[in-house]
């Protein structure tokens, strides 16, 4: 494989920002997502553009998943300020909220419904490359489930993850159909409270 140039690695990054940047404003607007469009757009030939594209599906994958590495951080990060102190329950049970709150703030913030719809028919593989995605959100909730429920038994903690994950869902789904963020917010985080405080 031959060796970029770090200008020439500089431009073909800028590009392919411009190409994700037109293909994410033609899917915003409702319109077809096409090879002629997003060239157009770009002001590239429609030949060019499969220079930095495998496919169509793939480009609408990378505009989606470009989204995942800052969900991600996101979440972590607010996990991480309240995480302080001795590990134990009540750490735990505090991540755990946190990390319902933090993700239902995200879905607010980026529109997770218009995410969902544009994702239909795309493999989790395709959206999340190698940002980890929703397997990186998983294994953060199970650990902090099983500080919170630090005597239970691996298979309670992992069906308490599964019913969190769940709770999760759920606001999603209504925070996509025009539910109160605040309200969404908090009937969840109580819910996330009360089933690890049993």
């Amino acid at each position: 494989m031959t060796r970029m140039s770090p200008q020439t690695a500089a431009r073909r990054a800028e590009t392919l920002t411009r190409i994700y940047d037109a293909a994410e404003a033609i899917m915003v607007c409702g319109c077809e997502l096409t090879a002629g469009a997003v060239a157009d757009k770009v002001g590239i030939k429609r030949n060019s553009l499969y220079r930095y594209i495998d496919s169509i599906d793939s480009l609408r994958a990378a505009v989606i998943g470009r989204r995942f590495p800052a969900w991600i951080a996101a979440v972590q990060e607010e996990v991480r300020t309240v995480r302080t102190g001795d590990p134990g329950p009540e750490r735990g049970i505090a991540a755990s909220v946190t990390f319902v709150e933090a993700n239902l703030r995200q879905a607010s913030h980026s529109s997770h419904g218009w995410l969902v719809r544009q994702a239909s028919g795309l493999e989790r593989s395709q959206l999340e490359g190698h940002s980890g995605g929703h397997a990186a959100l998983d294994d953060l909730l199970t650990e902090l489930v099983s500080e919170a429920l630090e005597s239970a038994h691996s298979e309670r903690c992992r069906a308490v993850s599964a019913i969190i994950r769940g709770i999760i869902a759920t606001g999603f789904s209504l925070l996509d159909t025009g539910w109160d963020d605040g309200v969404v917010i908090a009937e969840c985080t109580k819910a996330t409270r009360a089933i690890l405080a049993r």
